[in-house]
C-alpha cells in the first residue's frame, strides 16, 4: 500500500513540475509575439490645382476611404495604408491620371519606433518640406505627446532662386495610443511664373474610435494565463493531499 501511495505522490509532482514548466513557456512565449491590431477609416480629401510632378502638371481633387492596419508590439508600431475606396475629380492629363491612379492602388507600409522621437520634431520635421518628402505621420509615442495632442507647423521653404514653398499643416493624435485623429496639410509653390497648390485632410471616421484601440486584452490575457498556471497545479495538489487522506484512513 505505501508503495502505491508513494508512486502516486511521484506521479502528482511529476505532472505539477510539468504544468509549471508549461505555464512559464506559454507566458514567455505570450510576452515575446505579443501584438495588438486594429484598424482605423480615414475619410480623405486630396487637391491639386496646378501642381508639378516632373513633366506632369496635376489638376483634380481625389475623395475616398483610407484604410490603416495598426499593428502594435513591444518596441515598433506598423502601419499598413490603402484605399477602400475612392473618386476622381479632373486630371483629364491621361499621363496624370495614370500617375494618381498607381499612388492610390498601391498598399504602404511604415514602421514607426516606439520612443524615437524628438519633442522639438513632433509630429514632423520643420527642415522637411511634406509635399517633397511625403511620409504622413500616423503614429507617435504617447510618452512624446502633451495633454492637447493638436499640433500646428507653418513654415517656409526655399528651394531654388525664385521658387519657395509655403506649409500649413495641422496633425491631431489621440493622447492614449499615439494614433492620428487628424490631419491637414496645405502648401502653396511659387515659382515667379506659376502657382501651384497642394491640399490634403484626413480625419478618422465616426465608426473608428482610435481612443480605445490600444493594449485593452494584453493584462487581461496575461491574467488569465496567470490565473490557469496557479489553479491547475493548486487543484492538483487538493486531489494529491485528499487522495492521501484517503490511503491513510
Amino acid at each position: 500500500m505505501k508503495s502505491i501511495v508513494n508512486m502516486k505522490k511521484t506521479i502528482y509532482i511529476i505532472l505539477l513540475t510539468v504544468l509549471i514548466i508549461v505555464s512559464i513557456t506559454v507566458l514567455q512565449g505570450y510576452e515575446g509575439s505579443s501584438r495588438q491590431e486594429q484598424l482605423v477609416t480615414y475619410d480623405s480629401e486630396i487637391m491639386f490645382r496646378n501642381y508639378m510632378v516632373g513633366n506632369t502638371i496635376l489638376n483634380g481633387e481625389i475623395h475616398g476611404s483610407l484604410v490603416a492596419e495598426y499593428i502594435f508590439y513591444k518596441d515598433i508600431v506598423i502601419v499598413k495604408t490603402h484605399y477602400s475606396k475612392y473618386s476622381l475629380r479632373g486630371f483629364r492629363d491621361p499621363n496624370a491620371r495614370n500617375y494618381i491612379l498607381s499612388l492610390l492602388n498601391e498598399e504602404v507600409k511604415r514602421v514607426y519606433k516606439r520612443g524615437n522621437y524628438s519633442k522639438n520634431e513632433i509630429p514632423y520635421p520643420r527642415y522637411k518640406s511634406f509635399i517633397l518628402h511625403g511620409g504622413l505621420p500616423y503614429y507617435i509615442d504617447p510618452g512624446f505627446l502633451s495633454i492637447d495632442p493638436v499640433y500646428r507647423q507653418r513654415i517656409v521653404f526655399s528651394t531654388g532662386t525664385n521658387i519657395s514653398i509655403l506649409e500649413d499643416r495641422r496633425f491631431k493624435f489621440d493622447p492614449g495610443t499615439g494614433v492620428l485623429v487628424e490631419s491637414s496639410i496645405e502648401a502653396w509653390i511659387k515659382d515667379g511664373k506659376m502657382t501651384g497648390e497642394y491640399k490634403w485632410v484626413l480625419t478618422a471616421s465616426s465608426s473608428s474610435n482610435p481612443l480605445h484601440v490600444l493594449e485593452t486584452t494584453r493584462t487581461e490575457s496575461v491574467f488569465l494565463i496567470l490565473a490557469f498556471s496557479i489553479s491547475i497545479p493548486t487543484t492538483l495538489l487538493a486531489f494529491y493531499i485528499d487522495k492521501r487522506r484517503g490511503f491513510r484512513q
